[in-house]
């Protein structure tokens, strides 16, 4: 495969053929939006949110920045696990995910800027942040958005972003990189439950649920093999549904639930 057709499919829209809403252990989810893709390029995806949810996190999301066609199912992965990461940590911290793990991490020492923190999460490894997601559990200034922009970056997320990082996250024509970047602002999560026994102020649940079966004797509306990935139940990463299809399914229903601490 041509390395343009390579790039050309992972910034192509893929975009399935799923319901407004479905109800999933008694709890209704509506869609959010259709994703870009999937687990994969060729495989469509949504993301869906609990109905008439309260105190989510990345369920809330709002996208500053859209770039080419929008997010991906990784995207709100990646964004997920810093979350995960990012809420045992109270001083300001950052995250630099790729394919859903972190290639660095970091926290503030002393009066250290958020740009040097976001510094040494890029360069724990340089190489593998390339073209990662970037998640803060502070709002970045320009200082740091001007060093987000020096090398290329898949999506920036926070709990806010001040007008001069905004505009220079924006500049294209002054850094000549990142024109199609992301920008997504998600709320504070530092209330998050960390440990068991922690109060759960908020649903998370993480289930795959796949069906053949099912579509041929027409009693699942049409989701047969589908793979519908919810966030834990107990400790809140991702208050969000990410759907997208399977490539096998067996021949009967097959689900799993886990119980997060």
């Amino acid at each position: 495969m041509a390395m343009d057709n390579l790039k050309d499919m992972y910034r192509t829209r893929t975009v399935g053929d799923f319901p407004e809403s479905f109800e999933a252990l008694g709890r209704r989810y509506d869609k959010i939006e259709d994703l870009r893709y999937g687990t994969n390029p060729h495989q469509p995806a949504a993301f869906y949110r609990p109905a008439n949810g309260e105190k989510l996190v990345l369920g809330a999301y709002e996208i500053l920045k859209t770039g080419k066609s929008g997010l991906s199912q990784t995207n709100i992965e990646d964004m997920h696990h810093a979350i995960g990461i990012l809420k045992f940590l109270t001083r300001p911290a950052c995250a630099v995910m790729k394919h859903c793990n972190p290639s660095g991490v970091a926290v503030q020492v002393d009066t250290m800027p958020l740009v040097e923190v976001y510094q040494r999460a890029r360069d724990a490894d340089a190489q593998a942040a390339f073209g990662g997601t970037v998640v803060f559990n502070r709002t970045v200034d320009a200082d740091t958005a001007s060093e987000i922009m020096q090398s290329i970056v898949e999506g920036v997320a926070a709990p806010a972003f001040e007008p001069a990082a905004l505009e220079a996250l924006n500049n294209f024509e002054k850094f000549r990189r990142n024109k199609e970047m992301r920008i997504i602002k998600v709320p504070d999560f530092s209330s998050l439950p960390k440990y068991t026994g922690d109060g759960v102020n908020a649903f998370e649940m993480r289930c795959s649920m796949t069906a053949a079966s099912c579509w041929r004797r027409r009693t699942c509306r049409g989701f047969a093999a589908w793979t519908i990935s919810l966030p834990r139940i107990a400790t809140t990463r991702s208050m969000g549904v990410s759907t997208s299809p399977a490539r096998r399914a067996p021949a009967n229903w097959t689900t799993s639930c886990s119980r997060g601490t």
